[in-house]
């Protein structure tokens, strides 16, 4: 048996100072982790707020219409549909909405928080799992990503955002822990644990796809290359699972995979302004920063012996990473898309401490030592000098993110007041719209592209989708204002300024032109209202009521945009 060695790489003569050196070490670490935690409780426990995050309460929505025996629709007129990205985390919702009077969005928010603390768990076990048996591990020292987490801005958004990111950073999380369990000792019973740890983490984000396609077979041949009969084995079994998934969501659904993959290619919006503003470079750096201190540790200590493996974590990270780039990341603020694939940095950073340690105690050769001191100041330029940062955004942002040609109407509408003031700020607007249509005759017909709080707190409405994500129609032909006119809703939101071809086409249309009254700006985005409804007299009234309670100084009909004399597109 080889001699024990300390953290440091010196052999320690006596057990005896061992385990004094161990002990003092894990108490360290178990106080630093104790702290970071109750600073983690302090930040997201006061109190438990609704989330912000527009997107995430369409989860609500169809766990709503599920819940009253219509299926996971979005309207409940339209039969179901293949909305949500995320049927998982879909699932947990829906079970959490039956049984819990909650509101919505603390609902979401405790959702987020409660299996990010999971995450933590499962990682701690990761950290475990991957570490032989040696100081690193008798020191606890994988309680160190509980400081890392707790003490991230990043990490706070996420697990109170109400979106599956942790449990996706959870069951990718649980994926490795499968792996490496087999790899410790193989069998068919573990392959097939590997397989249901794959499905989950699938049915979290189907972009976790490559993860699960790739990482187990490769780290169990990295592991053992005499494993390739379960490697084909897995393999066999997890595109068997996709077939079976594929099958069953063209049943439930009417498609197989997820409109969303349709509306967030990239260009697939015409004239859509605000790309930039998902720049995956500013993305990766974000979710880098983040796992900086993990990649510092890698950079420090890998070993060129254990290459096999570090191939077969970031292999897949890579293929992912890559990915992402043919995706219109709407909504994928703070590296929403990245942070899943936190686990697999931080199981490299352990492989690598592990293999360390199982070193001789012989010096590593002086060259070696300048590598790898070179290769961790660059990694640190890299990620924290700001104006570099900056720099390699800006010249992607210019010469990669092909700019959209903007759409303008050609009608002018003009208002006798000018255009029309709203509360600031987007909630106010969408609190005070979901007022207004509650005041308004029950089962109007809305369209939107904002609707994720609109629609999880008016579920009896149906809501047009302007933007693809619910609506097959336009998920796989695009907009159409014909299509749109041919449903004849009663109240339209009108969509952003960044969507300048939906809005132009919705603007310029003869429909819109000789039905609707038109405010822009009411509301945040402009509304308007089908003068030929049956309801039309009603909401008229409700929007005068809501408008003099809002701006009681003002006169709703200053703010009414009539259409050019002789309009016509």
């Amino acid at each position: 048996m080889r001699p024990y060695r300390g953290i440091w790489g010196t052999p320690l003569p006596y057990q005896a100072e061992m385990a004094k050196s161990t002990g003092w070490l894990r108490g360290i670490i178990v106080a630093l982790a104790l702290f970071c935690s109750l600073y983690y409780a302090w930040t997201a426990f006061r109190p438990i707020v609704p989330t912000q995050f527009d997107d995430a309460y369409m989860f609500t929505r169809y766990a709503k219409h599920y819940l009253s025996g219509h299926g996971f629709s979005w309207n409940i007129s339209d039969g179901p549909s293949y909305g949500c990205s995320s049927p998982l985390h879909l699932l947990l919702i829906t079970a959490l909405r039956s049984s819990s009077s909650l509101d919505d969005g603390v609902l979401l928010t405790a959702t987020s928080i409660v299996v990010g603390l999971l995450s933590w768990v499962a990682l701690i076990a990761l950290g475990f799992l991957a570490l032989d048996d040696g100081e690193a591990r008798r020191s606890w020292l994988p309680l160190l990503v509980i400081p890392r987490l707790a003490t991230s801005d990043l990490y706070l958004f996420h697990s109170t955002s109400g979106m599956e990111t942790t449990l996706s950073m959870l069951m990718n999380t649980l994926l490795i822990c499968a792996v490496i369990w087999c790899c410790k000792k193989p069998s068919t019973a573990r392959v097939a644990m590997c397989v249901a740890a794959s499905a989950l983490s699938f049915l979290t984000r189907p972009d976790n796809g490559i993860y699960c396609l790739l990482f187990p077979p490769l780290f169990l041949l990295a592991s053992d290359r005499s494993q390739t009969k379960r490697a084909a084995m897995y393999l066999g079994a997890f595109l068997a699972f996709l077939c079976l998934d594929a099958g069953l969501m063209k049943m439930l659904f009417g498609d197989a995979i997820p409109l969303s993959f349709h509306a967030k290619h990239s260009g697939f919006y015409l004239g859509y302004l605000g790309a930039h503003n998902w720049n995956p470079i500013r993305f990766i750096f974000e979710f880098l920063e983040d796992t900086l201190p993990a990649l510092l540790l890698f950079a420090a200590i890998c070993s060129r012996r254990e290459w096999r493996k570090y191939a077969a974590i970031f292999v897949p990270v890579v293929l992912t990473i890559g990915y992402f780039f043919t995706v219109n990341q709407i909504m994928g603020s703070s590296a929403r898309y990245y942070y899943p694939s936190f686990p697999y940095v931080v199981l490299a950073a352990w492989l690598a401490v592990s293999a360390w340690e199982g070193r001789s105690a012989a010096p590593a050769p002086v060259r070696s030592i300048a590598a790898r001191a070179v290769l961790g100041i660059c990694l640190l330029l890299l990620l924290t000098n700001h104006e570099q940062r900056k720099a390699a955004i800006e010249y992607y942002q210019h010469h990669w993110i092909k700019p959209s040609e903007m759409y303008t109407p050609h009608l002018t509408y003009v208002a006798k007041a000018g255009h029309t003031p709203s509360r600031a700020g987007f909630w106010h607007g969408m609190n005070d719209f979901v007022g207004l249509v509650r005041k308004m005759p029950p089962n109007i017909v809305l369209a939107a592209s904002e609707y994720g709080f609109i629609g999880a707190q008016l579920p009896d409405n149906d809501i047009l989708d302007l933007v693809g994500l619910h609506d097959r129609r336009f998920a796989r032909q695009g907009f159409s204002a014909g299509y749109l006119f041919s449903r004849q809703p009663d109240l339209i939101l009108l969509p952003p300024a960044d969507y300048s071809y939906t809005f132009s086409q919705i603007v310029d249309s003869p429909e819109f032109v000789q039905d609707y009254e038109y405010y822009p700006g009411l509301y945040v985005y402009g509304i308007a209202l089908r003068k030929s409804s049956p309801r039309f007299v009603e909401m008229q009234k409700a929007l005068a009521d809501e408008f003099k309670r809002i701006l009681p100084k003002r006169s709703l009909t200053d703010y009414l945009a009539a259409p050019p004399a002789n309009a016509g597109p």
